[in-house]
């Protein structure tokens, strides 16, 4: 399978740098027709924002990342679906960003955009941040569609590694749809994943054992998705897996308590590939439930360099009391 994958490495990326040789004729071939059509001999500045279309649409090798939004750039003469047809035709992009909180991009754009993203093999990171058409109810992408569409990018994009996203809620038929999308492709080096859950952890239970799958995964962040004992526990089965290549874990601002932490505990006694963890804003865990963490972190074996434990509920007195378990961790070199 590994040498199947290579393979497919190989063939992007040489599709992709072929696409590097033929750029620059083609942009002195559309400085002429700038020139040509009257503009007096005006040539493309690559910053233009309304240049964007055109740059993407001829592979600009200058044109790596790219944010969508009402507040950054939309396409030109709103037509989302030709747009989306170049970008899953450009070999050059390697970051796209759509941030839209107040909703302006409409659910039919948003798919006819992605129909033709869904061709990208390019893209290594796809972060979506505050897309509210996520959470909302009436005409909206909560119905999962936009990730069913995504799917062929997904399983198809051998470079893809990194996904991000941010803000509001996924309920529903659209965090199924997620989920399934999630299990449906295993290249993940990065998942970022911050939106508001249930209390149970039932809902980030679904996420994290989609992500078992993704054995490459090495940065791993849920922030605020009240992950819950049984979130935790499939967690926990995460970590414990020896095929694990998780070297970073951010769990801030979860609620988690003392049963949480235990279970969290649980597996982190047997980790040793973590080399940051971030507890940070979780407020609920007391001394018993830090004593149990701070002891998982004492075994020789362990790794760990960052340990973050930012506005915790732990007074002096209490931290003072800790302090020699966390001396123990050997490994450890900041502490914040």
């Amino acid at each position: 399978m590994d040498e199947i994958n290579k393979h497919g490495e190989e063939e992007q990326n040489a599709a992709i740098n072929h696409d590097d040789e033929e750029f620059s004729d083609e942009e002195d071939e559309l400085s002429d027709e700038d020139t040509s059509s009257g503009e007096a001999g005006r040539r493309i500045e690559r910053n233009d924002p309304d240049l964007v279309d055109l740059r993407i649409e001829r592979n600009d090798p200058d044109l790596v990342d790219l944010t969508i939004g009402p507040w950054d750039w939309l396409p030109r003469d709103d037509d989302w679906e030709r747009f989306g047809e170049s970008v899953g035709k450009n070999t050059q992009l390697r970051e796209l960003t759509i941030a839209d909180r107040d909703a302006w991009i409409v659910k039919e754009d948003f798919e006819k955009f992605f129909h033709g993203v869904a061709h990208n093999r390019s893209i290594k990171k796809l972060s979506l941040s505050d897309i509210s058409l996520l959470s909302l109810s009436d005409s909206s992408l909560s119905d999962g569609e936009l990730f069913n569409i995504m799917v062929p990018f997904f399983k198809n994009n051998l470079n893809f590694e990194c996904l991000e996203l941010y803000g509001g809620r996924l309920e529903g038929e659209c965090r199924h749809s997620f989920v399934s999308a999630l299990a449906k492709f295993d290249s993940l080096k990065e998942f970022q994943f911050c939106y508001h859950m249930n209390n149970d952890g039932d809902e980030a239970r679904e996420i994290i054992r989609a992500l078992t799958g993704h054995s490459g995964l090495k940065k791993l962040v849920l922030c605020s998705v009240r992950i819950g004992r049984n979130g935790c526990a499939a967690l926990t089965t995460l970590l414990q897996n020896p095929e694990s290549q998780l070297t970073v874990l951010e769990l801030s601002s979860n609620g988690m308590n003392d049963e949480v932490a235990a279970v969290l505990a649980t597996g982190l006694t047997v980790n040793s590939t973590l080399k940051v963890l971030d507890l940070s804003y979780n407020q609920d865990i007391t001394e018993t439930g830090w004593r149990a963490i701070f002891t998982a972190l004492q075994s020789p074996h362990y790794t760990l360099e960052q340990f973050v434990l930012i506005n915790i509920r732990l007074n002096d007195e209490k931290m003072t009391s800790l302090a020699p378990l966390l001396a123990n961790i050997r490994s450890l070199r900041s502490l914040d």
